[in-house]
């Protein structure tokens, strides 16, 4: 079994389908949604830990329960600004989004760097 089949059995057997109905109540697309709590979604992500062809792979699926882990398994040195544009043009519920956030915050900070190291080398 590849780690994409794994991680999506460790999602669905994490699944909270009664869940998913009162998420809209807060706002949240319940399109392809499995209803996994938040520490349920950590506790998948420390499975493989940090997996950057995993978190492209999760992204993919479409699912927002796999594109929170998908935040979570990222390698941020690794992701390009084009991926994380096209990341963020995926937003299709505001929690995805916030999950994602301190990604986006990661990868500004270490561009700057980065920048600041170029720019004391020249």
């Amino acid at each position: 079994m590849g780690r994409l089949s794994i991680a999506q059995a460790l999602l669905q057997q994490n699944a909270r389908p009664n869940k998913v109905a009162g998420m809209g109540r807060f706002g949240i697309n319940p399109q392809r949604r499995l209803g996994l709590s938040v520490p349920a979604m950590r506790r998948i992500a420390k499975v493989p830990g940090h997996d950057h062809v995993l978190a492209l792979e999760l992204w993919d699926t479409g699912m927002p329960d796999a594109r929170i882990v998908a935040g979570m398994l990222v390698e941020p040195a690794k992701l390009s600004s084009r991926q994380m544009d096209a990341w963020a043009k995926g937003f299709a519920s505001w929690d995805v989004r916030d999950a994602l956030r301190e990604l986006n915050s990661q990868l500004v900070q270490q561009r700057l760097q980065g920048k600041a190291r170029r720019c004391a080398g020249a």
